[in-house]
């Protein structure tokens, strides 16, 4: 109970109701529930499939749900070897407990994506209130979980907010073992906390191969570099880790090496994994100093506190705590931006010891207590923070005004409250007890994300082909169950998990001959490959009648398509 004030009167100001202060004061846990659903939720159900990397990961799954074949990972008639089977499962046991056929609720396949998040603001405070204290955890969980790298992750049907999960809990039992061989009270590790740690590093390498165990390497590399010390890592036990991880792990892995022959680990390893260590993939290269540049971005809001807060902990690197959160972050950030091949969300499974020591921060160097420096730098992130905040309570207006949509109340009601929220944040950074900061950030947070991923960006119908297309499509077909459809010229993910498996991405004069063949079919033309179409339409001899067009914007290759449906006469 010791920090019911300070929950009362620095989260929640006393505008709100006391009943509910010291509801949320003594449930820390449900106040990092409500606070991640709030960050979530916003386009669970309104965002179509987002191309391209969401609309595959579906799209597989939809496939193991439509053919019973939960071993190998297909899309369409391709293989799909890049990431292990796990996100699969997960989203294959949601559409079985929520879904039904024909499986094309995207929202269901994003719920393991968004418990996933909010288990891992919960770690997050219980890492923090057993290495710090409680208040300390309870404003990391609070942070992490309004962060916007983890509602953007949270709201797609990827692996990312999965591996952020299981790295957590990694990180967090690997933390406290290393915490308390540093204590001068000498504790025996429990069986449970190594089976645990060699459980979520089994469940991540099931998710995203070696990214997690590459984590807790690093991390313990680091630590063992600067202590000259290896003993405490033998309180994991690894002859049992092994045997946890290989229980966990080869019953697919076995089963998928003997199913594809061999050919999900040439695809995966060979042709995904090593690849990207060497160059950049798919046009994701950057130069090294890449997610520096982005972590104003990537952490926000609690960006505000980001670069102080590394500042006041390499200060104080001496307390084992702080110096394992460092551990955790460097060597992994300084690997990651070695790498060619770079993507924002990389670098997610780092966020939770970002928000300990931005916790650390607030806690303990603020209220007059800063440095010089300290303070100069706090000002600098305090401006970029804004400039931040601003850019996104008008991205809702911009969006409508790029994309010839109208500017609806709802839109402008938003953008003003981001603002109003980021103007309130002004007014408390101002005063002294900076602790307070903390409600009006992640409220600005909160609000942006609704603004944009629930009032904005859903109706911004130019951006979603795909929908647009399948629904047009529905109305055409007047209730004919699975006509026969060809795409031309336009062949993203999202289409597919649309319009289902069986349509046919295809030439041009492929799609002139499939409607040729057959009575009923539609073929999707785009603009670019029409004169081929017209060509074979001409040299097949059979009169085509353009049924329908749709205009919008492919993000994906960041160019306006013009497509048209035609069927046969």
């Amino acid at each position: 109970m010791g920090d019911l004030s300070w929950v009362q009167s620095s989260l929640m100001p006393n505008r709100f109701p006391q009943n509910i202060r010291e509801f949320f004061a003594v449930r820390p846990r449900l106040l990092i529930v409500v606070i991640g659903l709030i960050a979530f939720v916003p386009g669970l159900f309104s965002l179509p499939p987002s191309d391209r990397d969401e609309a595959r990961y579906a799209q597989a799954t939809k496939q193991m749900l439509e053919t019973g074949d939960y071993v190998d990972i297909r899309f369409q008639q391709d293989s799909r070897y890049k990431k292990p089977i796990g996100i699969y499962w997960f989203q294959a046991g949601a559409n079985k407990i929520f879904g039904a056929e024909p499986f094309t609720q995207i929202w269901i396949y994003r719920l393991p994506s968004i418990l996933a998040a909010l288990l891992a603001g919960i770690v997050t405070f219980e890492i923090g209130r057993r290495w710090f204290t409680e208040r300390e955890g309870l404003i990391a969980g609070l942070l992490l979980s309004s962060a916007v790298m983890v509602a953007v992750e949270a709201n797609l049907a990827k692996t990312d907010a999965a591996l952020l999960l299981f790295v957590a809990v990694a990180q967090g039992v690997l933390g406290l073992t290393y915490i308390q061989s540093k204590s001068r009270v000498e504790k025996s590790i429990e069986w449970i906390v190594p089976v645990i740690f060699w459980s979520a590093t089994g469940l991540g390498i099931l998710i995203k191969g070696p990214i997690a165990p590459l984590i807790s390497m690093l991390t313990i590399v680091g630590l063992v570099g600067v202590d000259r010390e290896w003993r405490w890592v033998m309180q994991l036990r690894p002859l049992l880790g092994l045997g946890i991880v290989a229980l966990l792990v080869a019953p697919w892995a076995v089963a998928v090496g003997i199913v594809t022959e061999g050919a999900f680990y040439r695809e995966a390893l060979g042709g995904d994994l090593l690849p990207k260590l060497v160059s950049s993939q798919e046009t994701h290269g950057a130069p090294p100093g890449y997610y520096t540049a982005l972590a104003a971005f990537t952490f926000w809001p609690a960006a505000l506190f980001l670069a102080p807060s590394l500042f006041a902990a390499w200060q104080t690197r001496e307390q084992t705590a702080v110096r394992f959160c460092l551990a955790w972050i460097i060597p992994t950030w300084v690997v990651f931006e070695l790498v060619p091949t770079k993507l924002p969300h990389y670098v997610l499974p780092l966020l939770p010891a970002f928000a300990l020591l931005a916790a650390v921060y607030i806690t303990n160097f603020f209220n007059g207590q800063e440095t010089p420096w300290l303070r100069r730098l706090s000002l600098a992130a305090f401006v970029v923070w804004m400039i931040t905040a601003v850019a996104l309570s008008v991205a809702p207006i911009a969006l409508s005004l790029q994309f010839d949509q109208p500017l609806s109340i709802p839109m402008i009601v938003c953008s003003l409250a981001v603002l109003a929220a980021a103007v309130w944040t002004v007014a408390v950074y101002r005063r002294h007890d900076r602790t307070k900061l903390i409600a009006p950030v992640v409220l600005t947070g909160l609000l942006a994300y609704w603004s944009i991923l629930e009032v904005a960006l859903p109706r911004s119908n130019d951006l979603w082909m795909s929908r647009s297309l399948a629904q047009t499509i529905d109305g055409l077909a007047a209730g004919a169950t699975g006509p026969v459809l060809a795409s031309s010229g336009y062949a993203e993910p999202s289409l597919v998990f649309l319009a289902g498996t069986e349509i046919n991405l295809v030439p041009a004069e492929k799609s002139a001959a499939i409607l040729r063949d057959h009575d009923g079919a539609f073929a999707i033309i785009e603009q670019r490959v029409e004169a081929e179409f017209h060509q074979a339409i001409e040299e097949m001899g059979i009169s085509v009648q353009q049924v329908a067009t749709e205009t919008g914007f492919n993000y994906s290759l960041g160019r306006t398509l013009s497509i048209k449906i035609y069927k046969r006469q």
